[in-house]
């Protein structure tokens, strides 16, 4: 009673201190992602939806606090992007790669409400999600399941909970990467009270084992007037399988089908010149209708485009870039995409460098001789205790 207030609600409230131990235990992205920071807020079995409660393990935030969901209305796509990545990877084909790799938190998706909650008919053969850290459509990361399946004992994996509004325009669209035959995929909507396997309508998604990027698409006008409250993929493997791998890089609803238009107004705010070839540069455009986010890329002098950034900011700042090729500008181009992930036409814009005069001297001068090599060190400081 002395937790709860007079119409027994709680009282109190959980701290969270240092949460950040899950990154700083990780040994890499994919054990931070997968594992570590899985432990923190799902629990030990991974499956929030497990009611293993031992004593003396935390068990998870997941078993504490009920779902809920940005996925509302009748628009929803994501690409599983984590904001985060070792490549950038636009329509499955890297744009952008560093040894460091590369973060924007703000081009996080909405990752699924459960990860993991996959269950197998009969008590067969369960499959293993992931986030995908070495193969993505566009971003950093896709989903990844993988297992084997016996026969006809099909896998529900339940993705997330929504309030998603079903029109007589909707159309699902998901795509995805498989090596591997004989399994057949289906989309889950869940059109009940609750999100037990009998409330969820299954669709069949026509999908082909090439190994390359692939989307189908589903109409789903036949249930306009539905409001869904879960997303799932259900697969089945009627004469069963081994070693099954399916990476799903998008999956979007859709009612509308405008693109952006096109950006205009692009003015470079600032250039700086660190020396004749390097540049730096802050720029502003006008913003476009139906627009949600813009993506730059520079044009190199052979065509190929390079990734910069994205934003759903009308402003961005082009960091350090130096000249290729002797080219006499350094080229750029801003593309619009709408929520679904549809892009505009692209605006282009050039930065011209400076004229390097003939005989110039070397961008990086003599020094000199070093006067404290070789010297003896007088003092010594701990800046940080650990």
């Amino acid at each position: 009673h002395t937790r709860l207030d007079e119409n027994g609600l709680l009282k109190v409230s959980l701290g969270i201190l240092a949460p950040t131990v899950t990154l700083t235990q990780a040994s890499d992205s994919d054990d931070f992602l997968n594992v570590q920071d899985q432990k923190l807020w799902v629990g030990p079995t991974f499956d929030p939806s497990s009611t293993y409660r031992p004593t003396g393990e935390f068990c998870g935030f997941a078993s504490m606090i009920a779902d809920e969901t940005p996925v509302l209305g009748t628009e929803f796509t994501t690409n599983f992007t984590t904001g985060n990545g070792y490549a950038f990877y636009e329509n499955g084909e890297i744009t952008g790669k560093s040894d460091s790799g590369w973060y924007n938190r703000s081009l996080t998706d909405v990752l699924p409400t459960w990860r993991w909650i996959i269950e197998a008919e009969d008590e067969g053969q369960e499959l293993s999600g992931k986030i995908d850290l070495e193969d993505a459509w566009w971003g950093g990361t896709s989903l990844k399941f993988t297992g084997n399946m016996d026969a006809d004992k099909a896998n529900h994996v339940k993705l997330y909970s929504a309030q998603l509004e079903i029109t007589d325009t909707s159309e699902f669209s998901m795509t995805y990467k498989t090596p591997v035959a004989g399994v057949q995929v289906e989309l889950g909507l869940c059109f009940g009270e609750d999100y037990s396997d009998s409330n969820f309508k299954f669709y069949d998604v026509e999908t082909t084992a090439n190994g390359e990027w692939t989307t189908a698409k589903v109409d789903l006008s036949g249930d306009a007037g539905k409001t869904a409250i879960a997303i799932s993929l259900r697969f089945n493997a009627p004469e069963g399988v081994s070693d099954y791998a399916i990476n799903v890089g998008r999956m979007s609803f859709t009612t509308e089908k405008e693109t952006p238009t096109t950006v205009t107004g692009v003015t470079l705010d600032e250039v700086i010149y660190p020396d004749d070839d390097t540049l730096q540069a802050r720029i502003y455009w006008d913003k476009a209708e139906n627009t949600s986010e813009y993506v730059i890329h520079r044009v190199h002098p052979d065509g190929t485009k390079e990734f910069v950034g994205a934003t759903p900011s009308d402003s961005f700042y082009l960091g350090e870039y130096t000249r290729l090729d002797d080219e006499a500008n350094a080229t750029f181009e801003i593309t619009p995409y709408n929520e679904s992930g549809v892009a505009g036409t692209a605006t282009p814009f050039s930065i011209a460098w400076p004229d390097v005069p003939e005989n110039s001297f070397d961008h990086i001068p003599d020094m000199g001789e070093n006067l404290a090599l070789g010297q003896p060190a007088v003092s010594s400081a701990t800046c940080v205790a650990d």
